[in-house]
């Protein structure tokens, strides 16, 4: 992502307020594992969320169903 207008005035985040989210500690390891799955901290994962970028799959859903397809007609092939 590029920088923010604020980011450009010589503002930076740490300087301006803090949320405060409240979450079970369900939703907070929930919260924590996305992050990591998408490579992003917390703060970041949470504030793309909010501004409405979706992060991308790690998955190719289409090579996934390529090879879901070929292990069944391998499966089928081989009776």
């Amino acid at each position: 992502m590029g920088k923010t207008k604020s980011a450009e005035q010589g503002q930076t985040r740490k300087t301006n307020p803090a949320f405060r989210v409240y979450a079970t500690p369900e939703e907070r390891a929930q919260i924590i594992a996305t992050a990591k799955t998408c490579h992003l901290s917390v703060s970041a994962l949470l504030r793309n969320l909010g501004v409405g970028y979706a992060p991308a799959s790690w998955l190719d859903t289409e090579a996934v169903e390529n090879l879901r397809q070929a292990i069944a007609e391998q499966g089928r092939l081989a009776c």
